[in-house]
């Protein structure tokens, strides 16, 4: 990382080691992405209340070269739960940023346009309603034809 990881507890004082478990978690992101220019995370409590234990949030704020990418995760109670998930989270976020910059993922191929004006339909392989109807025929009991499955009308 081009920066220090950055750390930061709103609204809450520090535990011991808890700055220093996040700053293991966040070295691990460069593993994952060599190109990070910065980390921040953030871990705050969200509300007080005596008897629903001490919500906590932890967002992760990642740079790259013409990228940002934050990740927010909250638990009702526990800081290991809610930061495990942040991390487990940017890091998926990180390996789909390196497989689109490597171009590993598969880009599907634009639908031929259908029904052009002045193209016969069969050219673009759809059928008219005179082949449709060429092939069918006409239920047991009634003189109409049946329609087709794939036209609705």
């Amino acid at each position: 990382m081009q920066l220090p990881v950055q750390i930061v507890f709103h609204q809450l004082d520090p535990w011991p080691g808890a700055e220093s478990h996040l700053r293991e978690r966040a070295a691990q992101l460069e593993r994952f992405c060599p190109q990070l220019m910065s980390c921040r995370v953030v871990v705050e409590e969200t509300q007080k209340h005596h008897r629903l234990g001490r919500p906590v949030a932890v967002r992760i704020e990642v740079r790259l070269p013409g990228h940002e990418l934050t990740v927010n995760r909250r638990h009702d109670t526990d800081f290991h739960v809610a930061a495990r998930e942040a991390f487990e989270a940017m890091t998926r976020q990180l390996e789909d940023f390196q497989q689109r910059r490597r171009g590993e993922v598969k880009r599907h191929e634009p639908a031929p346009p259908r029904g052009l004006p002045g193209l016969p339909q069969a050219e673009i392989g759809v059928e008219t309603e005179a082949e449709a109807g060429a092939g069918a025929e006409a239920p047991s009991g009634s003189g109409d034809a049946a329609p087709s499955a794939g036209c609705p009308r």
